[in-house]
């Protein structure tokens, strides 16, 4: 079922599709993320812009959307014709704020140029979450999904209506998935410490959201990567900025290479490459596009023609999987590690921080009678090891890879070897 999408008259609008096949760079505000990166790049004729909330004053978009009350963002992205804009059902009727006077605006948003209204709901499930005819923005007030309690983002708005227009690659652009007071967003805006400390801690919740809802877009055709290799959302695969860009623009090519001349004399253009195809593929006779090729003569033409970026992406050279021994990973041995692992997966500093403290005060009180070091290093680390554990299944690649997990294939879980791809 498509999500209700409504322009500011309540009138459906069917947007279903109308990007197939195409990609999206989904920009979030995140100061250090954005700063790593060219923005003009992003301007290059093909690339398709979704921003959220004012990151439309870091980067302008083509595609913009928010889940807050209209007077919170910029007059001139309301009133930009070329903008898209998709905004929560009822907020048509609310008033606008001029942002250049600061002051209350004269007009309200259904005065605005392409604007659409989405029917939003509360209450995550994976499963539902690309099927509902409404938009989930997360959980409500009191709602619980697993661990994560009442985390609610506008990336899953805009995830949400990317995938409804058809877009088949996401790369997400500017996404720290950290907050510091002393610079929260990639514009100016202030945050006090105790909002920076509530969305550093939704993070987590976000972080398993997006893990749970990847293979439903996955199943769909969908592949959202993350352009920011230091980011703290590690639901998706990474891949750098640059080859992203390489990648959605290769359909399109270089509008500054295109021919123009004679293109308007269609008859003589043709008749004359038709010509040239009988003379360099040695076809005897009158060729029309109805006779096939012969099979070596095809093979001849194609032979040492190089592979685009764009095959060579889709088309990986599979290389055979490592031998892997049957022993288990376990507490123990991922303690030892830690400075691989917080390599791999930064958002762990901080159960490492904690275990490295308690390992700390015990050897500290030297108290007598006490466990071997080995059975305390284990009982400390055992959340370091669980936290661990849960990023395994949305980080399995990157887990087969990594060097020092060659020697692998299952760890201790709930008493049980477990191979990493059950969990």
């Amino acid at each position: 079922m498509s999500a209700m999408i409504l322009n500011c008259q309540d009138e459906p609008v069917p947007l279903k599709g109308m990007m197939k096949g195409a990609s999206a760079f989904l920009c979030v505000n995140g100061p250090k993320a954005m700063a790593a990166i060219d923005k003009s790049l992003l301007y290059k004729p093909g690339i398709t812009r979704m921003c959220v909330n004012n990151g439309a004053k870091a980067v302008r978009p083509n595609l913009w959307t928010c889940v807050d009350p209209p007077d919170r963002f910029l007059k001139s992205v309301y009133f930009d014709p070329t903008i898209m804009k998709f905004v929560p059902q009822g907020f048509c009727t609310k008033q606008l704020w001029d942002t250049e006077l600061d002051v209350p605006h004269t007009k309200k948003l259904t005065e605005a140029p392409n604007v659409y209204q989405y029917a939003r709901e509360t209450g995550f499930d994976p499963e539902k979450f690309l099927t509902s005819n409404r938009v989930c923005w997360g959980l409500g007030k009191g709602q619980t999904y697993k661990k994560a309690t009442g985390v609610r983002s506008v990336m899953l708005v805009a995830m949400r209506l990317l995938y409804e227009l058809g877009f088949s690659k996401i790369f997400i652009v500017g996404c720290d998935f950290h907050m510091d007071p002393d610079q929260p967003y990639s514009f100016k805006e202030e945050k006090h410490t105790g909002g920076c400390r509530s969305n550093n801690n939704s993070y987590a919740g976000l972080n398993l959201m997006f893990s749970e809802v990847r293979r439903f877009f996955e199943a769909e055709g969908v592949t959202i990567y993350n352009t920011y290799a230091n980011s703290g959302l590690r639901a998706f695969d990474h891949i750098p900025f640059e080859e992203a860009i390489e990648y959605a623009l290769q359909p399109v090519g270089d509008p500054e290479k295109e021919i123009t001349e004679g293109m308007y004399a269609v008859r003589k253009r043709m008749a004359s490459k038709l010509e040239g195809l009988k003379e360099d593929r040695q076809l005897s006779g009158l060729y029309t596009p109805k006779r096939k090729l012969p099979v070596d003569k095809v093979s001849t033409m194609l032979a040492g023609v190089p592979a685009s970026p764009l095959q060579e992406k889709e088309t990986p050279v599979k290389q055979p999987p490592p031998k892997r021994r049957g022993k288990p990973y376990t507490v123990t041995q991922c303690w030892k590690d830690c400075d691989k692992i917080l390599e791999l997966f930064p958002d762990l500093q901080t159960f490492a921080d904690k275990t490295k403290k308690r390992i700390a005060d015990a050897e500290a009180q030297k108290r007598k009678g006490r466990r071997c070091r080995g059975c305390e290093l284990a009982r400390f680390s055992r959340r370091f090891y669980h936290e661990f554990i849960t990023l395994i299944p949305s980080n399995l690649e990157t887990i087969l890879n990594a060097p020092f997990l060659s020697g692998y294939s299952s760890v201790v879980y709930d008493n049980k070897v477990q191979p990493f791809k059950d969990l």
